[in-house]
């Protein structure tokens, strides 16, 4: 997990970009007419948003009072396969090196196939097309954030574009081998003394969206694979050697994708598991299901 860098240009500019990609439609002649008509709401709209993404304030947004008929036309602006909004993310997910990222930072597991509305659109239809209100996601993840994303007092999920992510790791894996099997658990811990603010903030995140679980079930090809480092290499290579050089490249991968990318905390704790370098060397790997 890591975060990405968010669209600095004019969001108003962004939206009325996004409604001159839009075509006239037959059943509803009026459609580009009416959103000409909501310039004026939207800019006010946006800029009070603007501050509020500034401050890292969003929790405390206010909805807008909207008619249905305005609400049917600011969602149907939203459109993930629109070019502006496709351009969008092609910006926001091109890190350093014009590397391009397109594994969803929600989860860190599974690709980017939407946009995450950071204030749900249903509620907010002013700002389904803030292109600050539009993060890169699996589908997954947006719907299991879905409109439930504040409580009274603040935030549910991390906002990756403005939440600094502690450099401190506080994602830990355990590792079993027993019965010729192969398992993986993950957990979150505060041993660095994180900011009692974040770290609930980071537990939330990864508890309402089953991380955790995630990783344990997507970590076989991971396990499958340094099993076979191990014991294609052990000839040529003392354990200690083959732990500093999967450290040190873990540790380069960690400083590109972020320091808590679960598959390289994994990484780092199977090459210093003593049990099981010790089955990797004696045993065909299975991975527990």
């Amino acid at each position: 997990m890591r975060n990405l860098p968010h669209f600095y240009d004019e969001s108003f500019s962004f939206f009325h970009d996004v409604v001159k990609s839009k075509h006239k439609k037959r059943d509803d002649p009026g459609f580009l007419d009416r959103l000409e008509t909501y310039y004026e709401d939207i800019d006010i709209l946006f800029e009070e948003y603007n501050k509020l993404f500034k401050e890292n304030k969003l929790h405390t947004v206010i909805a807008s009072t909207v008619e249905d008929q305005q609400k049917s036309d600011l969602l149907d602006l939203y459109h993930y396969d629109n070019k502006r909004i496709q351009a969008l993310k092609t910006l926001v997910t091109t890190i350093d090196d014009n590397r391009a990222l397109n594994t969803c930072q929600n989860c860190t597991v599974r690709i980017v196939e939407s946009m995450d509305h950071q204030v749900p659109k249903n509620d907010f239809p002013e700002f389904s097309v803030h292109p600050l209100n539009l993060f890169p996601s699996c589908e997954k993840c947006n719907k299991k954030k879905g409109k439930y994303w504040r409580t009274e007092t603040g935030r549910l999920f991390l906002n990756l574009y403005l939440d600094p992510l502690p450099e401190a790791q506080y994602l830990f894996c355990n590792v079993s081998v027993e019965d010729e099997k192969v398992e993986a658990h993950f957990e979150l811990r505060n041993n660095e003394c994180i900011s009692t603010e974040l770290f609930q903030l980071l537990k939330s995140h990864y508890d309402r969206l089953e991380l955790c679980s995630l990783f344990s079930l997507s970590c076989g090809t991971v396990i499958s694979r340094m099993a076979t480092y191990i014991k294609n290499h052990s000839d040529m290579l003392s354990i200690e050697q083959m732990q500093s050089i999967t450290l040190k490249s873990n540790q380069d991968e960690k400083n590109i994708y972020g320091q808590n990318h679960w598959e390289f905390i994994l990484q780092d704790t199977l090459i210093t598991s003593e049990d099981f370098i010790n089955f990797a060397l004696t045993n065909h790997i299975q991975v527990a299901d």
